[in-house]
Order: C-alpha cells, then structure tokens, then sequence
C-alpha cells in the first residue's frame, strides 16, 4: 500500500476499541466486527465500523483488488 493513497476495506475485524491503563480492563475494549469498514487514507486509520453504519459515506466501488498482484 502506498501511503498517499485512500482504501476502503470491507472484512471481519477484531480489534481494542481504546487504550487502558489497567490490563484487566482490556477486555471490555475488545470488539469484533462481523461486517465492517476500514476506512483508511495516506497510511492513517480513519475509521473502523460496521458495514450497516459506514456504507452511506462509501463511493461506489473505482477499482477491484484481491492484493494477490505483485
């Protein structure tokens, strides 16, 4: 991925919401997203939400990638 360019990923993802000062709260920050986007542009997350909640802001679909071409 090349940083100056926007992607907008669409997966199951697992992540921690925030960051914690005691390790057993961790776990109340952990979330795991069935369908959602990741919206990312020039090397930065921009955002992480279901697919329901992200769709509207999404442009329709420019270009395909697998990420299997070299």
């Amino acid at each position: 991925m090349s940083a100056t360019e926007n992607y907008a990923i669409r997966s199951s993802f697992f992540d921690i919401a925030a960051t914690v000062n005691d390790p057993s709260l961790v776990e109340q920050q952990a979330r795991y997203i069935e369908d959602g986007l990741l919206i990312i542009n020039a090397g930065r997350v921009i955002s992480l939400r279901p697919w329901q909640e992200a769709e509207e802001c999404c442009p329709p679909i420019v270009s395909f990638s697998t990420g299997a071409e070299s």
